[in-house]
């Protein structure tokens, strides 16, 4: 382990010990729900179609339990995000959930993410109003034919549903929400095509964000470079992660749920969150044992660059 590395491992064992209560429990910050598991997409670097987790919507009366469970815990929740390992607008009742949050943790900033297809006129005006901090679109691509390859839906939809939401923000609510646009690379883009899709959206949206390609684990390797040099992953101390049907895990990473920590609709977050198996997964961590589960082995979110800015305190890792 080279010495920034060692730098940066003290710091985090020190963060992990500043973190801890008497009773050695943790709350998590960022609350992420999986509104709806399906997808109208079907990107070349998602798992979305060799998935067997079974497909569903989350009924408003259920987001509305758990949300009000992590606030009688207490949890400090600043941040609640909407995607999973699905397509937020399939869900009829979105905008109602997301009024809720807003609700019931009114400092908590409330992300959506979407690929925007579906975002026809009146439904980005519903979203506009729900009170959403923020909207990140995933694009992917520029040209029609490389979009059409990456993702398998109509280029120019959705190019047309998100300037529209651009064009009519400002006037439907006083405090708009940010809107974030994204492209993961893919080796169905070149670095030309990258430059042109940021001129493009520069110019409209509030910014543009070329986000590291992840590797679910270990399940979709790709030329991601030598896993040499790791970090605590910043998931297991920061994000409680829940699916459309209640159940928890230690991250987005897991898109089949193979490693379940338990359901919250029949638990309490502190037992699931604190759980004799989630302590052990960090005190592994924290001493550099990244082998179990075996998802952790070869996952990309414990490499420095994407782990280090939590461990700094320079921002939140977000788990979408």
């Amino acid at each position: 382990m080279g010495s920034p590395l060692r730098t940066l491992f003290a710091l985090a064992q020190r963060q992990h010990r500043n973190m801890m209560t008497g009773d050695e429990h943790l709350f998590p910050t960022q609350l992420a729900i999986e509104p709806v598991r399906a997808c109208n997409a079907r990107c070349v670097m998602c798992p979305s179609t060799t998935m067997r987790r079974p497909g569903g919507v989350m009924r408003l009366e259920q987001h509305e339990l758990i949300v009000n469970k992590v606030k009688a815990w207490g949890a400090p929740i600043s941040l609640i995000t909407h995607a999973g390992l699905g397509e937020p607008l399939l869900d009829p009742e979105l905008e109602e959930k997301v009024r809720l949050n807003k609700k019931v943790f009114p400092d908590a900033h409330v992300i959506v993410y979407s690929n925007g297809a579906l975002l026809h006129q009146d439904r980005a005006k519903d979203l506009i109003e729900s009170g959403v901090d923020t909207l990140s679109f995933s694009v992917n691509a520029f040209e029609p034919g490389t979009y059409h390859s990456i993702m398998k839906l109509d280029r120019d939809t959705t190019y047309s549903n998100i300037n529209n939401l651009l064009d009519m923000r400002a006037s439907v609510r006083k405090n708009a929400p940010r809107v974030h646009i994204s492209l993961i690379r893919t080796e169905h883009v070149s670095e030309e095509e990258v430059a042109i899709f940021k001129e493009y959206w520069e110019s409209r949206a509030d910014s543009v964000i070329l986000p590291p390609r992840i590797n679910w684990g270990g399940d979709m390797p790709f030329a991601q470079g030598r896993m040499e040099g790791r970090l605590p992953c910043a998931f297991l101390w920061s994000i409680l992660m829940v699916d459309w049907d209640g159940g928890v895990k230690r991250c987005c990473e897991d898109y089949d749920s193979r490693f379940p920590m338990g359901n919250i609709l029949e638990q309490s977050p502190d037992a699931i969150f604190n759980s004799r198996m989630m302590m052990m997964n960090r005190k592994r961590q924290m001493v550099g044992d990244f082998n179990i589960p075996k998802m952790c082995k070869t996952c990309v979110e414990t490499l420095p660059v994407i782990a280090a800015p939590f461990w700094e305190g320079r921002g939140p890792v977000i788990c979408s």
